[in-house]
């Protein structure tokens, strides 16, 4: 290691924090309302505040999208029974049934039965799309005991990611199944903890994979674990990776890639620690080191994997004084 901070002369450094850049996170939830899923809308009601309180905990600009029916009804049209929804405060604005939509909530009021959970995420996109943010990450967890209806719904599903606008998914999306794994349970009774649907959720199974989602079963009698690791999804998806806007160092100085430190600063310590630069990602190896987006004309810096997360502290900059190298 060559470390250029050792000179004869003690540099003039100005020490500026760094923004952390977090992205806005919006959450849809598309929830199956047919009769067999009624235990699993209790669950998803009694919990969804306590999803959400976790990830506003955690400093986030987030939104909830529920689409979903608003009350137990049969349907005309559809010639279907419906199950209601009704998320309780503080999601909901008001202490009652129907819910009410509130600055972070969204109930979107449509009948989703067995089959019909995708074809509705895209059917009413104009309903929640003024929610969305250009510049969010979408996660989109949908909960059936059933597949996604006959065709090629899966495909459409895609093209509707790709060609969605205003906002649209410029991040893509997530996509997080809470389905069935096994297929239907001979013997089994809408009151069982098993799956009564008719098919393996193998539609919403697949969107997971590609998308790097996470699935879970609808079946599990438990589902703590579940929402646990949803959060934790959600959460970790919110940083750049270990990424940082380079702030303005003012007082005459100006941003040299050749006169610029990054320090971590233990929270409630004295202790810190000045991290090597490296030229890129691909020299990271096992330092604690970080890198500049382009040496050239930086505007972030990354930490490497080693680094990031380390310590539970701020991020530094040093400006003015040379940059301890690898």
């Amino acid at each position: 290691n060559e470390d250029s901070t050792d000179t004869q002369e003690p540099c003039v450094a100005l020490r500026a924090f760094a923004e952390n850049s977090v992205l806005p996170v919006d959450i849809i939830w598309v929830i199956d309302s047919s009769p067999s899923m009624g235990n699993e809308i209790e669950i998803i009601e009694a919990n969804l505040n306590h999803f959400a309180s976790i990830i506003y905990a955690s400093g986030l600009d987030f939104q909830v999208i529920v689409v979903g029916s608003e009350s137990d009804h049969y349907n005309e049209t559809t010639q279907k029974q419906y199950l209601e929804i009704c998320v309780p405060p503080p999601l909901s604005s008001v202490n009652d049934c129907p819910d009410a939509d509130s600055g972070t909530y969204l109930h979107v009021r449509e009948d989703v039965h067995s089959h019909d959970g995708l074809a509705l995420l895209m059917e009413t996109y104009g309903q929640y799309k003024s929610r969305l943010r250009a510049d969010s990450i979408t996660h989109v967890i949908l909960v059936s005991d059933d597949d996604a209806g006959w065709g090629n719904q899966v495909e459409q599903y895609e093209e509707f990611i790709r060609d969605a606008t205003n906002p649209g998914f410029p991040g893509g999306v997530i996509f997080h199944s809470i389905v069935d794994l096994l297929g239907y349970i001979p013997g089994c009774v809408f009151d069982d903890n098993c799956s009564c649907g008719e098919r393996r959720g193998e539609a919403y199974i697949e969107l997971s994979q590609a998308s790097g989602g996470m699935v879970h079963s609808v079946c599990d009698e438990n589902w703590g674990p579940i929402f646990d690791a949803l959060r934790e999804r959600v959460v970790e998806g919110t940083l750049l990776p270990c990424e940082y806007t380079i702030p303005q160092p003012g007082s005459g100085l100006t941003v040299n890639p050749e006169q610029t430190n990054v320090i971590l600063s233990r929270a409630n310590s004295s202790e810190r620690e000045t991290l090597v630069n490296v030229a890129s990602a691909e020299y990271c190896f096992d330092q604690r080191a970080w890198y500049f987006d382009n040496p050239g004309q930086p505007s972030r810096i990354s930490l490497c994997p080693q680094a990031c997360g380390a310590w539970n502290g701020t991020v530094e900059f040093e400006f003015g004084c040379d940059t301890r190298k690898q």
